[in-house]
């Protein structure tokens, strides 16, 4: 086939009939989805849309494929549905005339009037519903059986929707024949049953974020008005005229690849973007959201919920339409560029890449989006570090938002300061065996990430075993800098005396003896000195995973644990109340 492109009244012309095989199955487009509609209903409302927003743009519903034979016959391998409900809403459209001009045989040709849309094989009630009804717009007492109780179901829907005045069915004829567009694709006869199989046995559904590009590269790159009335008053003039509206077409077709392909490039390049593995393990992004976390980010400043579940694309393309496309196209699409460019800009910054990358490994899944759209609206570096120390201490979004933009009120200021100061008290004594204890991880996973900021690198959130991406927060756990068998209430060769420690008033699970580890190098570790630590730590010919952990680094290395053991209660002593000083600084800053 020459052209594929075709609008729909070129569909019903250039085809001398449709047929359907046997294998096909029976018509469903009737049957209702999760969100009460039918694909036929969905079908008229969206192609109503169009025609109400924009009368003069093509429109374009998903193509069909199949073959031709010797007689002229399309048999449909993809795409029995959606011409059978074309068959349909023609028939509801068309007066007499039209819908035998279009839907039939002429009398002259051998076919004896016949209905042009045939099935092959034993659904004879089925076409013969089709037919009675395409001929007289209407069937009186149709036969009780699947197929046909969802054909019937799917014309009376389908008629709840279309207007009701002449002049405007009339017009939505004509745009739904001249402006409605689809492609037939043409397959190799032989091939029929391997193409039937792998469409409708193993096909992916077209996600949102490719129902979304078709619309807004059709609706970006068609935004001009055709003129479509010319006046000529000879045969001169009318030349011109065909020569006008030629130059004009095509120059036209050519502004319209034109900005078709210069969006698509755009697009696909954050597609492109998205793909990478180490960015979509960063951004923590699902497999099924090829477009990562963009319109995620988007419909939430829209209120609209997106989702990449299969089971809710219709309903979330269609809430979406209403909102971003149409009249509202351009400023949608430059909207979705800016969050692209805030999402780039953010992961090349190494403190906002630390900073987000922290929030997003602490975080659970309901709370990154939150978190992703305070970073994508927020530019000012110095609040996103205040909202990472307020989730830090579990504060919740709303709350941590309201108190650094200085709207919250006296109410919401003391559940602030309340929230603070239960996480800050945790870590007064004990942590090991209270619940400060996940606090205290939040911490000193923080610590390592702010001295990479500090020295101006990207903290590794992430490392790789057996060729596979993993969290270290995953691997979490607290390490004994002094190791705590190394503590008796006996003296002992190599350890530390407990009445020493209760000298000091310290114990061995206290923060300034904790530091944050991988589980694998903690079983490591476990039983050694500080020095001795430090020796695994920095033996480079051995896998240790927290290597790239530079306070956990300097914890090990510090020279202060080079003392006698009688020394080591107020070691740990100085490192608690300096760590505790450090923590009390960071929060002062909120």
């Amino acid at each position: 086939m020459e052209n594929p492109k075709k609008n729909i009244r070129s569909y019903l012309r250039d085809n001398q009939s449709f047929l359907i095989p046997a294998y096909q199955r029976g018509y469903k487009w009737g049957v209702s989805r999760s969100d009460n509609m039918s694909d036929a209903t969905a079908l008229v409302a969206d192609i109503l849309k169009a025609f109400r927003d924009h009368p003069d743009r093509e429109y374009f519903i998903q193509g069909v494929t199949g073959f031709t034979d010797a007689e002229g016959t399309f048999n449909l391998i993809d795409g029995q549905q959606r011409t059978t409900t074309l068959f349909l809403l023609v028939a509801m459209l068309a007066g007499d005339a039209a819908r035998q001009e279009l839907l039939f045989f002429p009398m002259n040709s051998g076919e004896g009037n016949k209905f042009r849309l045939c099935y092959f094989g034993t659904r004879n009630k089925t076409a013969l519903y089709l037919s009675d009804f395409c001929r007289n717009g209407k069937v009186d007492n149709p036969d009780d059986t699947q197929d046909i109780f969802f054909l019937n179901k799917a014309v009376n829907e389908m008629q709840s929707l279309l207007p009701s005045a002449e002049d405007e069915r009339a017009l939505l004829l004509n745009y739904l024949l001249d402006k409605v567009f689809l492609f037939q694709v043409e397959v190799e006869p032989s091939e029929a049953a391997n193409v039937f199989s792998m469409m409708n046995g193993h096909k992916a559904d077209m996600r949102v974020d490719e129902l979304l590009k078709a619309e807004y590269l059709s609706g970006l790159s068609r935004q001009e008005t055709v003129k479509s009335r010319y006046e000529t008053v000879s045969a001169t003039r009318t030349l011109e005229i065909l020569k006008e509206q030629i130059r004009e077409e095509t120059a036209r077709e050519w502004r319209v690849n034109s900005a078709r392909n210069r969006l698509a490039r755009e697009w696909d390049k954050w597609m492109y973007w998205w793909t990478r593995k180490d960015l979509r393990f960063f951004f923590h992004v699902k497999d099924e959201d090829a477009l990562g976390w963009l319109f995620h980010i988007y419909g939430k400043k829209k209120g609209l919920p997106f989702s990449s579940d299969i089971t809710e694309r219709n309903s979330v393309f269609q809430q979406i339409s209403k909102i971003a496309l149409g009249d509202r196209i351009n400023q949608s699409f430059e909207d979705i560029r800016r969050i692209q460019k805030r999402f780039e800009d953010i992961y090349d910054d190494v403190n906002s890449y630390n900073q987000l990358g922290f929030l997003l490994c602490i975080l659970d899944e309901r709370d990154r989006l939150e978190a992703l759209k305070y970073f994508i609206e927020e530019t000012d570096s110095e609040k996103c570090s205040r909202y990472v120390l307020c989730r830090m201490a579990y504060i919740p979004h709303v709350l941590a938002k309201a108190v650094i933009e200085g709207k919250a009120d006296e109410k919401q200021l003391e559940e602030f300061k309340d929230g603070i100061n239960s996480y800050l008290e945790g870590f007064g004594e004990d942590i090991y065996y209270t619940d400060a204890k996940r606090g205290a991880m939040r911490y000193l996973f923080y610590c390592n990430v702010l001295e990479a900021s500090r020295r101006k690198i990207k903290f590794e959130f992430y490392y790789k075993e057996g060729g596979i991406l993993k969290y270290y927060w995953s691997a979490r756990s607290l390490e004994h800098i002094w190791p705590k068998s190394r503590v008796s209430d006996e003296l002992a060769e190599g350890n530390v005396s407990r009445a020493d420690m209760e000298k000091c008033s310290v114990n061995e699970n206290m923060l300034g003896n904790m530091v944050f580890l991988h589980i694998t190098d903690n079983t490591i570790l476990q039983y050694k000195t500080p020095s001795e630590k430090r020796q695994r730590y920095f033996n480079l010919d051995e896998r240790f995973y927290s290597r790239g952990m530079l306070h956990t680094m300097a914890a090990f290395g510090g020279e202060e644990w080079k003392v006698e053991l009688q020394d080591i209660p107020r070691v740990i002593r100085n490192r608690h109340d300096r760590e505790l000083k450090k923590l009390m600084k960071l929060y002062e800053q909120i």
